[in-house]
């Protein structure tokens, strides 16, 4: 089986490019897509064989942004960081997955996303962290297409429970039959390393503190990541948007998920999620 890995990286820089060759699937942000030599780089990957996909973060209104069509030569597809950002995506003529921000914790989400037109999704970070991968991300659980029978033990096509949660903040979901909601092929992507997000904010914590605030100022074309610190010592770092000046905060250190190895050497249609932040990141 081919080993399916998107590297997901938060900010493109170049000394990335030769740790991404042979890469099933690179995704790079609309932003970093804008710079030329990013450009380049994945065109070239692409002609390898590679799959480039965009990001749209949260915070985005596609509809009003000309990026989206200047995007399309460059890219194989995109992730939608809302439900609003679906149809207009859709409407590009490349294929949507699901980013984590649509917060897909069942089998009838992932449902509902295949039924507005999602090729895929990528799954909760907090599901994974939380949760037992034997019972809440079983083929069960997900809609096995090739023997739901062997699977559960009962006929092919009879309904299928969410399995039970140990979070009491998620219920779990209705029954319904796999064959009915998969019809088709759907990848999931579920995270495997690297650091996720913490906040999106509208405040950019360099201009505020320069006291330029709200003025255009540019400050994070000159240094951009930069770091917080909490009250505890822990620094977290921050990407900073020089268009709209908002702010993605990370968590302050990997998350390391092995269990995505063993569930993506069982099934065809599973992606490893790693993302990038250093050049470190890689694995």
């Amino acid at each position: 089986m081919t080993e399916k890995k998107n590297f997901y990286i938060y900010k493109w820089e170049e000394r990335f490019r030769k740790a991404l060759e042979g890469a099933y699937r690179v995704t790079v942000s609309i932003r970093d897509l804008e710079e030329e030599d990013c450009r380049e780089a994945l065109q070239a990957l692409r002609a390898a064989g590679t799959q480039v996909y965009c990001a749209l973060p949260v915070l985005w209104k596609p509809e009003k942004d000309p990026a989206i069509e200047a995007a399309l030569p460059f890219i194989d597809g995109w992730y939608a960081g809302n439900i609003g950002q679906i149809r207009p995506l859709l409407d590009s003529g490349k294929p949507v997955m699901g980013d984590a921000g649509l917060n897909v914790f069942n089998e009838e989400t992932a449902r509902v996303l295949k039924h507005l037109g999602l090729s895929g999704a990528t799954l909760s970070y907090e599901l994974e962290e939380g949760r037992s991968w034997e019972t809440n991300l079983s083929r069960e659980a997900m809609g096995d297409r090739r023997s739901t029978a062997s699977a559960t033990g009962r006929e092919a096509g009879a309904d299928v429970p969410l399995r039970g949660t140990p979070s009491e903040s998620v219920r779990p979901g209705k029954s319904l039959t796999p064959s009915a909601a998969f019809n088709g092929f759907f990848e999931y992507e579920v995270l495997r390393y690297g650091r996720v997000p913490a906040m999106v904010s509208e405040y950019c914590p360099l201009a505020g503190a320069e006291g330029v605030r709200g003025t255009g100022c540019g400050r994070c074309r000159e240094e951009n990541p930069v770091w917080l610190k909490d009250f505890k010592g822990e620094r977290y770092p921050v990407l900073l948007d020089s268009r709209d000046c908002r702010s993605l905060i990370l968590s302050r250190k990997p998350l390391d998920r092995p269990e995505a190895d063993a569930l993506a050497e069982e099934r065809d249609d599973v992606i490893r999620r790693i993302c990038v932040f250093s050049k470190e990141d890689f694995r």
